[in-house]
């Protein structure tokens, strides 16, 4: 996982990618899935690799058994998003990715608006 932070702190959309396998998976956690493949992974970052205009912060981490769970927060231009990510990891690619932003986003949002 640090290669894949690294490569995106650095803006290196090839040495990211490269962290992904071809059939790579994305999630709202637990099964929603959003997105699958590479190019979808593409299709979300490459433009804010291009104009430099992305970073992640680790706050987190745990590993274990081919997974690896992530708390950070990411700033895309002016948004910062903090979150929680668990990646499947198999023969050192991203197999899979669940996303609990949205989760905690919609929580959070239900606070906000005394629920």
């Amino acid at each position: 996982m640090s290669e894949r932070n690294r490569a995106l702190n650095a803006h290196d959309l090839d040495a990211f990618l490269a962290t992904y396998a071809d059939n790579v998976e994305i999630f709202v956690y637990p099964s929603t899935k959003i997105g699958d493949g590479k190019k979808h992974i593409e299709k979300i970052f490459s433009l804010y690799i291009e104009k430099k205009d992305v970073s992640i912060r680790v706050k987190k981490t745990l590993e274990a058994d081919g997974y690896v769970v992530v708390e950070s927060a990411t700033t895309f231009g002016k948004k910062i998003e903090s979150g929680i990510a668990i990646y499947e990891v198999r023969d050192g690619k991203i197999k899979s990715v669940r996303f609990l932003r949205d989760t905690l986003r919609a929580k959070q949002t239900a606070v906000d608006e005394g629920s």
